[in-house]
């Protein structure tokens, strides 16, 4: 059930980097959406790191895509398309795997 929670926070994060004008207005959701996916991003690396799996790049996928909503939020980046489209695919892409229970 968890991972079905992150993987929609995923989703939602990468939606609001592909389109930020739909996140504009409420920007105060973006700053938490961005604080979520780091800590999310620094929890998987370090459990992964600690278990002896040192190839994470979901987890380093969050911290990206948690700098890059930092950066949404403060109207620093522009064209973010590329990053946002990759999370929001890996957010689908994990969204499927817990729906089919693979």
């Amino acid at each position: 059930m968890l991972f079905v929670v992150f993987s929609i926070l995923d989703v939602l994060a990468g939606s609001a980097i592909y389109s930020p004008a739909i996140f504009k207005v409420v920007s105060g959701i973006v700053w938490v959406l961005a604080l979520i996916i780091l800590l999310k991003g620094a929890y998987s690396i370090l459990s992964s790191a600690s278990a002896g799996y040192f190839f994470e790049w979901p987890g380093a996928l969050d911290l990206v895509a948690g700098a890059c909503l930092f950066l949404l939020a403060g109207n620093l980046i522009g064209n973010s398309h590329l990053i946002g489209g990759i999370f929001l695919g890996k957010g689908m892409y994990y969204l499927g795997r817990s729906a089919l229970g693979i």
